[in-house]
């Protein structure tokens, strides 16, 4: 039976949703009797793939830490508004590609100070 549900799901189906179909079709049994019988004859749930990234340039090997100056020394505590800003950088998945999000925020009043999307 658990070979008749994992070929009507294409082998996708790992052991829990394997089981749910089993208890939906009356069948009496244990996630682990199912995961255990799954694992000696070899099948396995496929499991999603991570989220796509942008395609631009081939990435290279990881660059070392720089030894730049950290003016703010890892405190993020701020005494008053405008004292102090961090920004981050990242890219948003759109219909029409995967634009880049640039984002300034001060740190006192957690608002955005600016912010700027671009190709």
């Amino acid at each position: 039976m658990i070979s008749e549900v994992r070929a009507a799901s294409r082998g996708i189906y790992g052991a829990p949703k394997v089981l749910r179909e089993l208890r939906k079709a009356g069948v009496r049994t244990s996630r682990k009797r199912v995961a255990r019988i799954m694992r000696e004859s070899g099948r396995a749930g496929t499991t999603r793939g991570c989220a796509k990234r942008p395609k631009g340039e081939v990435k290279q090997a990881a660059p070392q830490p720089c030894s730049a100056p950290d003016p703010v020394r890892r405190d993020f505590a701020a005494g008053g508004p405008d004292g102090l800003w961090f920004a981050d950088i990242t890219y948003v998945r759109t219909h029409q590609g995967w634009p880049c999000l640039a984002v300034v925020m001060d740190v006192w009043s957690r608002m955005i100070v600016g912010w700027s999307m671009s190709a």
